[in-house]
């Protein structure tokens, strides 16, 4: 069957082949003549229109038909599914990505057509085809120049596609009829650009009333902005109309009202940079606008709620789809329920990153911004009272994980916050075991603007074990370390300057587990890293970091395979409310500290768990025995290198050996901060070492390596007595401290003292100093504050090294002497450091041995063989703590068959030693009671860790008081008197705990150096300032020994004949007899080499013993050294004293100094002679007469 085809309907049917129509050249008049057979509900594009131009009619056509009023409702319906709702939509979301070009500027591209150009071009090419295309072009945009205002069009802009299939992807241009005009081609290959869960060209047609209101004002504005935009646009103009009459909303249709050109201010234009120029993109000269380039998240629903100042506030996006935040903004519109942000975005800068589904650059976090891809399991129990465990309900013991949470989240939100809950109950954080045990859900809640109903972000991610992670799936791995630590102290500090802690990872030596410090979401640098067991001795070791002058909020806990978890740490805040006093003992061989609460009663240093210095991380499991089953070598090591969990319980308790851990590799040319390379080995001689440690024992004031063990000593001493402080509210710039030394320290080593102290003191307490009191004068206080009846007191402070004696009268002393006679003389050669042989020790150590290893105790044993105590002073300490080490108890040990005093106590060959030892004190302090002619003592107080050994003599005080009285009346050669009694030497006493507790007691800063006296060592009387090392000749020597054998006459053989020894005291008469075949034998040698050892302390013009002399001499040199000119005033103070104004005149350092030194004293005129102190002829040569 024939057809003809014509635009028009009447007409005849012969026409055969082609005929010329009447309508030639056919117009948009002619056009509307068609009728399509599918009307309205046309869906397939319409492609078959003869013109190079016939898309832009097209758009106009549907621009239209969406307007017609619908013939049954007399409506237009804007929404719809034809192929004309479809042209419209996809027109409009090319205009769209127009106005939102900057969003998708890596996506798509604008690229100029100037006609005037192309054309040319297309004529030059030489290629015919080109010219029959540019002749066409021509023809048809001067035929249709006012039907689709080709006759005012500069260019046409076309939008590229960069990701398409082809080389060219045009998705869309600029209309000079509609504005903007789409491709016909399916453009279903577009898959990353939206508009809010809108996206563009697919087949959910948008119309503009639903659309992003900021574009639809935009468009409003431009209408109103372009002169005759109704005659220029008429199809699009009357869009506009439909689209205002279908919005609901009373506001936005006030507000498109009211629009005015100036809106556009608000824009930018949208440049384009071709070959040619820098050009706008336009239509008929009116410029186009693009939305100005500013944040989107002032108005999203997903802004992040954060109580933190921020310089980026980002969204926060779900990653699963759904309704739950669907009618959330997002940007432009809601955020619907097909959206899912990405579970991970490479774009580590926030500022770079580009939202999903909206194409805008703006910062955004998902769930791998804030969780780990990989949990860390740890096979031990984690301490939940001092770190958060992110509230997993777990019985599990041995069991734990790390929170695997980024350090990211501390950016927007505190460490309560983490550890809280949301405003609905939940907590921010949450973690549960999955079914079978088969791994871990994590469930974290982040705070959004929201709405009412929503206001977090709910991320979960589950974590499985023995698998690995799939990111891209939200699929987390599992990996396990093994390590513990601990934090020390657990205070978060007020003002950050003030902050110490000492955090330590104990693992494998095979490990690679590293700790990053954080405060907030900034990474903090530590002052050192340390690590005693650099060579690997052992299987463990412990990495030590030490900040200092900040808070930290949590650890990051990483491996060198980037594994990662955080530990967040329940700091206690510090409170400065209680005040705290301090005593220090610091002995030879003991230290003891004791402290006081208020105005509470002192008592001796502690710390339980509720105040323990240090928080480990992960807790021991304990069997039904009480003995732990897990962590047992990393415990060991932290009680050894650190400190123990408990101190005045079980074996570690104070008084405590003056002993110094120290790892083997310390250099003492560096300051050594404690509990990194050094501590406090409460462990000692209770314990087996460990073997990359060494020890310093028998501590002195000395210099170079001595001086940096002692301040070592010292600051460990003060940083525990600081963590004690803080973990018990205290005020550190109110704590009071007070130490002690021997009254016989020399002037120059008590100043080096005094520094160490108070440098010790400014570091861990602040501006202050410490007090201080002689050793001798510190127990007085206490015992005359206790003994209501005590008047004529002598104490006596025996040390390891030293014994200080002290005379005392209704609490003021009088007279202090001290002496290098000690209780280590007992048990070591005082004139051989190498001589590891003594009577008592060897005679006794060996059977205790027997004992130790008939029960297998292997680490007493390792101790009984220790280094140190091949030296028999550190043996008898060893063996004398043996009887309170809960080691041999719990192996049924008799106690007494390894009680050393009991033994020494129940010996009656070695008995003698220590009565001979007691008498020489009592038998010294007798002499210089007779020779100052003082009154007989109502009590002698013991006081000091050596006076322990006088038990050995016997436990009965009234006995040995009776002892005493008879060794004072045959000295003194007369009756006692009086009542003796003997305090100290109570049963289970603590003999330095009245040294500690007259210093807190006490009144503060004291010093009893101006009544040092030194009796003579041929009992002659008292030394004197002519009395120097120079002066010792045979003779002095001779004496010397004369009162020596006198004294071993006197006690083995008169106290023995009028106090039987062995009737009394249990002494075998063979051990008496040997005594005294022994006793005087190469005495000469002993005295010569006493006087050799401290020469090599001293100078030949110095005293035999320090007296007040070297006090003034050291006052003017101390004048000399700030070049001052000293003045000493006279005042008849230094007179008896054994020196004269003419000693300290002459002495080496005023002869030497460049300035003078001016001296007062009162004296008296005799004709030609001048009388110091009226008494002294002095020399005129050298004074002014001042009347």
């Amino acid at each position: 069957m024939s057809k003809i085809f014509r635009l028009y309907k009447e007409g005849t049917t012969t026409y055969e082949d082609w005929n010329n129509s009447p309508s030639f050249p056919y117009n948009s008049a002619s056009r509307d003549t068609i009728e399509d057979p599918d009307g309205a509900s046309a869906r397939h594009e319409i492609t078959s229109i003869p013109s190079p131009f016939a898309r832009i009619d097209l758009i106009k056509t549907a621009f239209k038909e969406v307007c017609k009023q619908d013939r049954k409702t007399k409506k237009s319906n804007l929404d719809g599914d034809t192929i004309f709702h479809k042209m419209v939509s996809d027109t409009l979301d090319v205009a769209e990505i127009f106005f939102n070009i900057d969003k998708f500027r890596n996506k798509v591209e604008v690229i100029k057509w100037d006609p005037s150009i192309m054309l040319k071009e297309l004529d030059d090419s030489g290629i015919s085809g080109h010219r029959y295309l540019a002749d066409s072009l021509r023809k048809y945009m001067s035929s249709d120049s006012r039907t689709y205002n080709f006759g005012d069009l500069k260019n046409i802009y076309l939008l590229n596609y960069l990701h398409g299939p082809d080389e060219l992807n045009i998705i869309g241009a600029t209309s000079p009829a509609t504005l903007f005009f789409s491709n016909a081609n399916d453009l279903g290959y577009i898959n990353d650009i939206f508009f809010g869960e809108d996206k563009p060209f697919d087949t959910k047609y948008q119309p503009l009333y639903k659309r992003d209101f900021e574009f639809v004002k935009y468009l409003f504005a431009l209408r109103k902005s372009i002169q005759n935009f109704a005659g220029l646009f008429p199809e699009v103009d009357m869009y506009l109309t439909k689209t205002f009459s279908t919005i609901n909303d009373i506001e936005r249709k006030n507000e498109l009202l009211n629009i005015s050109p100036t809106v556009l201010d608000e824009l930018s234009a949208i440049s384009v940079i071709d070959i040619q120029q820098n050009d706008i993109v336009e239509v008929l000269g009116y410029t186009l606008y693009k939305k100005a380039s500013q944040p989107v998240i002032s108005t999203s629903d997903f802004l992040i709620r954060t109580t933190k100042e921020t310089a980026i506030k980002p969204l926060i996006l779900p990653v699963e789809a759904g309704n739950k935040y669907s009618d959330l903004q997002y940007t432009s519109g809601k955020w619907g329920k097909l959206n899912a942000a990405p579970y991970f975005d490479a774009e580590t800068d926030l500022s770079k990153r580009t939202l999903p589904f909206e194409g805008s650059l703006n910062p955004y976090l998902t769930i791998s911004d804030f969780l780990e891809d990989t949990i860390i399991r740890v096979p031990h129990t984690l301490n939940t009272e001092n770190y958060f465990n992110g509230n997993l309900k777990f019985d599990e013991k041995e069991l734990a994980y790390i929170l695997p949470i980024k350090p990211l989240l501390f950016e927007y939100f505190t460490v309560e916050e983490v550890r809280g809950n949301m405003p609905d109950g939940k907590p921010m954080l949450e973690m549960n075991i999955l079914a079978g045990n088969s791994g871990v859900k994590v469930v974290l809640r982040i705070p959004i603007q929201g709405t009412r109903n929503i206001g977090y972000i709910e991320y979960t991610r589950l974590y499985y074990n023995n698998r690995g992670a799939d990111v891209q799936n939200n699929e987390g791995g599992m990996t396990e370390f093994k390590f513990t630590g601990f934090i020390m102290p657990l205070v978060k500090f007020n003002n950050e300057d003030d902050a110490i802690f000492n955090v330590s990872c104990i693992q494998s030596v095979t490990n690679k587990i590293e700790f990053q410090f954080f405060k907030d979401n900034e990474r903090l640098q530590y002052k050192n890293r340390t690590c005693r067991n650099e060579d690997q001795q052992i299987m463990n070791k412990a990495d030590n970091y030490l900040l200092e002058g900040t808070n930290f909020d949590f650890i990051r806990v990483h491996n060198n395979h980037g594994y990662a978890g955080i530990l967040l740490p329940v700091f206690r805040q510090q409170r400065n409310i209680e005040r705290f006093e301090f005593a220090i003992d610091l002995g030879t061989s003991n230290t003891h500290i004791e402290f006081r609460k208020g105005n509470e009663k002192p008592e001796v240093f502690n710390f339980t768990t509720k105040d323990r210095q240090l928080c480990e991380m992960f807790i021991p499991t304990q069997n039904e025995y009480g003995s732990i089953e897990d962590l047992i070598e990393e415990t060991e090591l932290i009680e050894k290198d650190f400190i123990p969990n408990e101190i005045g319980q079980s074996d570690y308790r104070f008084p405590t050996r003056t002993v110094l851990s120290y790892a083997k590799t310390v250099d003492w040319t560096n300051i050594i901060d404690p509990f990194t390379l050094v501590n406090l080995p409460f462990t000692y001689d209770k314990r087996s070492e460990l073997p990359y440690n060494n020890f310093k024992y028998n501590i002195k004031w000395g210099n170079g390596d001595e001086l940096c063990v002692m301040e070592s000593y010292v600051r460990c001493l003060m940083l525990i007595i600081r963590n004690k402080v803080l973990l018990n509210n205290g005020n550190l710039q109110h704590t009071k401290i007070t130490w002690f030394y021997p009254i016989s320290m020399a002037p120059k080593r008590f100043r080096r003292l005094k520094s160490t102290w108070d440098d010790a003191y400014e570091k861990y307490f602040g501006n202050g100093v410490t007090g201080y009191m002689t050793e001798s004068s510190a127990p007085i206080q206490y015992f005359f504050k206790r003994y209501s009846t005590a008047t004529d007191l002598v104490n006596v402070d025996i040390g390891g090294g030293t014994t200080d004696i002290a005379f005392a009268k209704d609490k003021s002393i009088s007279h202090v002497t001290s002496f290098r006679f000690a209780s280590n003389a007992l048990f070591e050669n005082s004139f051989s450091e190498l001589d590891e042989n003594n009577g008592i020790v060897d005679w006794h150590k060996n059977v205790i041995l027997k004992l130790l290893e008939e029960k297998n105790l292997l680490d007493l044993i390792r101790v009984f063989n220790s280094p140190s105590n091949v030296h028999p002073a550190n043996m008898a300490s060893f063996l004398f703590g043996l009887k309170d080490n809960t080691i041999p108890q719990k192996a049924g040990i008799n106690i007494k068959a390894i009680d050393f005093n009991y033994l020494l106590q129940e010996d009656e060959d070695f008995k003698i030693v220590f009565i001979i030892f007691y008498t020489a004190i009592i038998y010294h302090i007798a002499n210089i009671v007779k020779l100052l002619r003082l009154d007989m003592p109502r009590h002698i107080s013991f006081s000091g860790n050596g006076s322990k050994v006088i038990r050995v003599i016997t436990t009965d005080t009234k006995l040995l008081a009776n002892y005493t009285k008879l060794v004072f009346e045959r000295v003194l050669g007369k009756s006692y008197g009086k009542e003796l009694d003997l305090l100290g030497l109570e049963k289970d006493s603590n003999p330095k705990e009245a040294t500690c507790k007259g210093g807190i007691i006490g009144t503060g800063i004291e010093d009893n150096r101006d009544k040092m006296i030194v009796f003579k060592s041929d009992c002659s009387g008292l030394v004197t300032t002519t009395d120097t090392y120079a002066t010792i000749d045979n003779g002095y020597k001779d004496r010397i020994i004369a009162a020596v054998e006198d004294f071993f006459d006197f006690v083995l053989v008169d106290m023995n004949t009028v106090f039987n020894f062995d009737k009394n005291f249990g002494v075998k008469t063979s051990s008496i007899r040997i005594a005294q075949e022994t006793a005087k034998k190469d005495l000469r040698t002993f005295l010569e080499k006493g006087i050799s050892q401290r020469m090599e302390e001293t100078e030949a013009k110095d005293m035999i013993e320090e007296t007040f002399f070297y006090y003034i001499i050291k006052a003017i040199e101390n004048s000399y050294q700030m070049n001052k000119i000293p003045v000493l005033v006279h005042t008849g103070a230094i007179y008896g004293m054994g020196f004269s104004n003419i000693n300290i005149m002459e002495h080496r350092i005023v002869m030497s100094a460049q300035l003078p030194l001016i001296a007062f004293y009162p004296a008296t005129v005799d004709k030609d002679n001048i009388n110091f102190l009226g008494k002294q002829i002095a020399s005129k040569y050298r004074c002014i007469v001042i009347k």
